[in-house]
């Protein structure tokens, strides 16, 4: 099977994968480009928000365009920040961050759910920029793949919170570039401080077989075409 191929006979590298042979090489490369590229990757990520901040102004219906009077920002422009952040190593399915007044940014405060401090990859570390007080996001995250709209996420978003959509593309932090011929090493590139550990965790959560069962139909299919 190709998931004992992937966790157990070939090494992980900061340059890739380096497998025994050419031919599985070959294999684990056009899968990983097509998981990658294609959005069949599962991973947790950000599909609704809300602020625990005293004076809010209301938002009107879910799919309205509001803001709190507290934060700097309006909701859509949040939702553009918290668009590229993904959760992993974790099964959260809410966290929190708190916030003070100034720019808040994933340098200097952190998700976090029950457990503690959640481990987050993202582009740019900005979140949103308090006005005065201080107070906290809540978001809740989605396990899933593709592309979710607005309309979606309001559907199994928390009653409170503002839905956003959610690309849960993972196509900016690791990059399948093309083999050279022959070769056995499959090459991989992380971007904004991914790496090795990092892709082997989400893509072992993915392909466990215990959790194969809460994937897609379709998703199972394509998963069949490469014996997973």
């Amino acid at each position: 099977m190709l998931f004992d191929v992937l966790f157990s006979q070939v090494e992980w590298t900061p340059y890739g994968l380096q497998c025994q042979d050419a031919e599985t090489a070959k294999k684990l490369h056009r899968f990983l480009r097509e998981a990658i590229l294609d959005r069949h990757v599962y991973v947790s990520k950000i599909i609704s928000f809300t602020f625990d901040i005293s004076n809010p102004i209301n938002a009107g219906s879910n799919r309205s365009v509001g803001r709190n009077i507290n934060v700097g920002e309006s909701f859509t422009d949040i939702i553009i920040n918290l668009q590229d952040k993904v959760f992993i190593q974790t099964n959260a399915t809410s966290a929190r961050i708190d916030l003070e007044a100034k720019e808040n940014t994933l340098l200097n405060t952190k998700f976090k759910d029950r457990s503690g401090d959640l481990n987050v990859l993202y582009t740019d570390p900005k979140v949103c920029r308090l006005v005065n007080g201080t107070g906290a996001m809540h978001v809740a995250l989605a396990y899933d793949h593709g592309f979710r709209t607005m309309d979606k996420n309001s559907d199994d978003k928390p009653k409170s919170h503002f839905p956003c959509y959610t690309d849960f593309s993972i196509a900016d932090y690791f990059r399948i570039p093309p083999m050279d011929k022959g070769s056995t090493l499959v090459p991989i590139r992380y971007y904004h401080n991914a790496n090795s550990d990092a892709l082997r965790s989400i893509l072992y959560k993915w392909l466990v077989p215990d959790n194969r069962s809460n994937l897609e139909d379709e998703e199972k299919v394509w998963l069949q075409h490469y014996a997973l």
